[in-house]
């Protein structure tokens, strides 16, 4: 008799945890459509942006610009309307799903929506202004290697590789916290600072080279009026 009312109890209970569990997941699937309907919106209305940014900056020319500046070969052969247009895309679609995750009533999966969400923007602008980086480097790096300098290609790659290095820093600094920061600069500091050091001493011996050659003729002339006027001087 007692085993017979355990077992009921036990029976009520695994009943009335299926009836909750069914009940949760009712009331979770309405939600769960509006989400993907939401996420189905966002994606259709994020690719027509991408369409409409593209249009806009090939209409202000803007990769014809950078294929006069000789930038191209920084984004890797990629027109940089393309780039801009999956980042807008990606933006847009990012701001729907953090409309649709508002309609999501499971813990872990609403969680690491969010993180990926909030991650998103952070991402994007640091791509971005690792791009706009890459181009300003290799646009000093051109009007370097435009100039008559004799040493001009090795300070043209030296100063893109700074810049370039200091836009790295910058981006990552938007996605990751101060502490992080502090530490990739510091790595940079002990593998990166020595060659920098090295190749700052290479470049002033190949200045004072250059500069010796260039004005040979002048020292020479220089060094002959000191003699004679040292001579002069003795007598």
């Amino acid at each position: 008799m007692v085993v017979d009312l355990t077992s009921e109890k036990m029976l009520e209970a695994v009943g009335e945890v299926i009836a909750k569990l069914w009940m949760q997941t009712v009331n979770i699937i309405p939600n769960l459509a509006v989400a993907v309907v939401i996420v189905i919106i966002g994606y259709l209305i994020a690719h027509l942006f991408k369409h409409i940014t593209i249009r806009i900056l090939q209409g202000i020319k803007l990769d014809a610009w950078i294929e006069e500046q000789n930038l191209a070969a920084v984004l890797g052969g990629q027109k940089i309307s393309v780039i801009m247009g999956i980042i807008v895309k990606i933006w847009v679609f990012a701001v729907f799903l953090a409309e649709a995750v508002g309609f999501i009533h499971l813990k872990v999966i609403k969680e690491t929506i969010t993180y990926i969400v909030i991650l998103i923007p952070k991402l994007l602008v640091a791509v971005l202004a690792f791009i706009v980086g890459l181009l300003a480097a290799r646009f000093v790096r051109n009007l370097i290697e435009a100039t008559t300098y004799e040493i001009r290609r090795p300070v043209a790659i030296a100063v893109e590789f700074i810049i370039v290095l200091f836009a790295g820093v910058f981006a990552l600094s938007l996605v990751f916290e101060q502490q992080s920061i502090n530490t990739i600069i510091e790595l940079i500091k002990i593998f990166i600072a020595p060659f920098i050091v090295a190749f700052a001493i290479a470049l002033a011996v190949m200045f004072a080279i250059v500069v010796t050659l260039e004005f040979q003729d002048e020292l020479r002339a220089f060094a002959r009026q000191f003699r004679s006027g040292t001579s002069r001087k003795k007598r």
